[in-house]
């Protein structure tokens, strides 16, 4: 994990981090940080989605073999 990265994960880190920016700024961060990980779940999703999927279309594929 990057440096940046770790800041952001350590709660005392961000608190000092936030204390030089303005609320509506931390506001739009939050906002940004809600988008991106909503994204990434859909992402996600969207992955497990297509690998349940193909593990269907294997199991198929393999009772037609056992007929």
């Amino acid at each position: 994990m990057s440096v940046m990265l770790q800041s952001l994960n350590n709660i005392r880190t961000l608190r000092a981090m936030a204390r030089e920016f303005s609320i509506d700024v931390l506001e739009e961060m939050l906002e940004k940080f809600r988008v991106v990980t909503k994204e990434r779940r859909e992402e996600e999703e969207q992955q497990q989605r297509e690998l349940a999927e193909r593990q269907e279309k294997i199991s198929t594929w393999l009772e037609l073999d056992e007929s």
